[in-house]
């Protein structure tokens, strides 16, 4: 039984189905456990791909979990937490779940759940997310030299032996690299600068689990930026520093200091978030991946407008003890 066209013939939900394209459309009286069929009912008339805008995470969650009866598409694209410390370990889960679902939303028709402060947190640029993003597979010409090069950029850490996502290491012709979306880690075998083979693998055991048409390898950073914009930021960090230090900011001046030095060391560190309007000039968000022909509900406008505004104020009060303190 296809669940999606029970409602096939009910007038009310064809009379929707015909003002698609005179958006917005408000919905009222819409039962909390009828919400996800509805959804993937009209998503299916769809063009492109279909965006749900809930009030918190949870919520999100719940949606999807219905949804998914009705539509193998949807898929959550998660909060993300903003880091201002270098801290030692990170979990970083969410990022790489939220890197997925962009390239997902750029290469399929998806059906997208999202909380208000996942759409207002930053992403990656659409265009250097697609730049930074690579596809190979056997017959492919690639210097992996190049490669290695290209995934430090997009936020792999080299390694002698990979054990999680972001990985990577190369060994003579052979490029072991882990990336977000693989059940396990993919082995490139080159001949030359040809790609002779694709397999996954077992992490612990290093063996062969099958061979694999083609590998897509999308960062695992939302933070994308080449060497030479990193050394364009050191440069106005630096410029901020003598500022700093004529004022006798001391906090300020350690904090320049630090970050300075992880610009220097690596592309890719846990507060590099702070420097996003430096490296983008501008805040990118999910919102910059959807276009014209985008469907999108938003359940309960009033509460997720609310929502919209204490973000908002949460985030400026964070950055203003921030600022106090230094960071």
């Amino acid at each position: 039984m296809n669940l999606i066209n029970l409602l096939d013939g009910y007038r009310p939900y064809e009379a929707i189905i015909k003002n698609l394209d005179n958006t917005p459309i408000s919905l009222s009286g819409v039962a909390e456990t009828a919400q996800a069929q509805l959804i993937g009912a009209i998503s299916s008339k769809a063009k492109g791909n279909t965006l749900v805008v809930t009030y918190s995470d949870m919520e999100s969650r719940n949606i999807l979990s219905d949804l998914r009866l009705y539509t193998d598409n949807a898929v959550l694209f998660p909060s993300k937490e903003y880091v201002f410390y270098n801290i030692e370990s990170m979990n970083r889960a969410n990022e790489n779940a939220r890197l997925c679902v962009l390239d997902k939303i750029i290469n399929t028709n998806a059906v997208v759940v999202a909380s208000v402060d996942a759409l207002m947190s930053y992403t990656a640029d659409k265009k250097l997310f697609i730049k930074n993003t690579i596809s190979l597979k056997p017959g492919d010409e690639c210097d992996i030299g190049d490669l290695s090069q290209r995934l430090v950029e997009m936020g792999y850490k080299r390694e002698e032996m990979i054990e999680g996502i972001g990985q990577f290491s190369v060994r003579g012709g052979i490029c072991d690299i882990f990336p977000p979306g693989y059940q396990n880690p993919v082995r490139l075998e080159f001949w030359g600068d040809e790609v002779d083979s694709v397999r996954s693998f077992d992490a612990d055991t290093q063996r062969t689990l099958e061979n694999i048409d083609f590998v897509r390898i999308v960062p695992v950073t939302e933070a994308l930026y080449s060497e030479k914009r990193r050394d364009e930021i050191i440069l106005e960090l630096s410029r901020r520093l003598k500022s700093a230090k004529r004022k006798g900011n001391d906090a300020y001046i350690n904090t320049l200091e630090s970050d300075i030095e992880q610009f220097r060391e690596k592309l890719d560190f846990p507060s590099v978030d702070k420097y996003i309007s430096l490296i983008y000039g501008y805040i990118p968000s999910v919102l910059d991946y959807f276009d014209k022909d985008t469907l999108a509900f938003v359940i309960d406008p009033k509460r997720v407008l609310e929502r919209m505004k204490t973000f908002i104020w949460e985030r400026e009060e964070a950055v203003a003890e921030l600022k106090i303190k230094g960071i």
